[in-house]
């Protein structure tokens, strides 16, 4: 198992709107999906520019190289890598 670490631009938006309103890797479901927000104020507030959120989904070994390039096409994604399974 590998984990996908994908980090997302949530400036602009609300809650985790940013992650749910993306174009998810669709061909394979991960076998588990995190996603984190790293900003300090309360969730229905506006994020400023530069915060942003990681998602974490973990994927079979190949599988997760078919993600990655999906995510990094978008526009949103300021990074993603993978790393093992924890």
């Amino acid at each position: 198992m590998k984990i996908l670490r994908v980090k997302v631009d949530i400036g602009g938006t609300r809650g985790d709107q940013a992650w749910t309103g993306m174009a998810h890797f669709e061909e394979v479901e991960p076998q588990e999906a995190v996603f984190r927000l790293f900003c300090g104020h309360a969730p229905d507030q506006t994020h400023p520019p530069g915060e942003w959120g990681e998602a974490s989904l973990k994927f079979e070994d190949f599988i997760a190289e078919y993600a990655i390039a999906h995510y990094l096409k978008q526009d949103r994604v300021l990074d993603a890598n993978i790393d093992a399974a924890e």
